[in-house]
């Protein structure tokens, strides 16, 4: 059965594991960061400074005791910034290949949209690498849309 709840400190290891294979993952990045031991240690130390400030910024999804996707957003991205109106930023949200297409990722977004409204944020955003089709149509399914675009120069 399938269950969507905050992180525990004990499952930062198994969920940075995750996090390496989202980067891996052809277009679901910009394959600039490395999926490397360095890099997984590295986002070991920010979960655990994220989670000290606020253990609903990391999710997973369970399934028989087996965590098969995670999100880390950040519910007040905002901030400190005086603003119209304040939003949630989600900067990961994966599933593993063998439990896609079963609205794993629809629960795990639907849990933040929750949390985020409790806390006041009127708006969701993220971004998308253009490329990433799949994931394009999953946000717009879920009713996200374009807003921007995101520039870049090689030098």
């Amino acid at each position: 059965m399938l269950k969507i709840r905050p992180i525990y400190y004990q499952e930062i290891e198994e969920v940075s594991k995750l996090a390496m294979k989202l980067l891996d993952e052809p277009k679901a990045s910009d394959n600039n960061v490395l999926a490397n031991e360095e890099n997984r240690k590295y986002w070991i130390e920010l979960a655990s400074n994220i989670l000290a400030k606020d253990r609903n910024s990391i999710i997973v999804a369970e399934d028989e005791g087996k965590i098969i996707g995670y999100s880390l957003f950040n519910i007040n991205a905002s901030e400190p910034f005086k603003v119209r109106t304040k939003w949630a930023y989600i900067s990961d949200l994966f599933v593993e290949k063998e439990y896609r297409g079963r609205k794993i990722g629809t629960a795990l977004l639907n849990y933040i949209e929750r949390i985020s409204l409790e806390k006041n944020s009127k708006k969701m955003r993220l971004l998308v690498w253009k490329d990433n089709e799949n994931a394009l149509k999953f946000y717009e399914k879920n009713g996200y849309r374009i807003v921007g675009y995101l520039l870049e120069k090689d030098l």
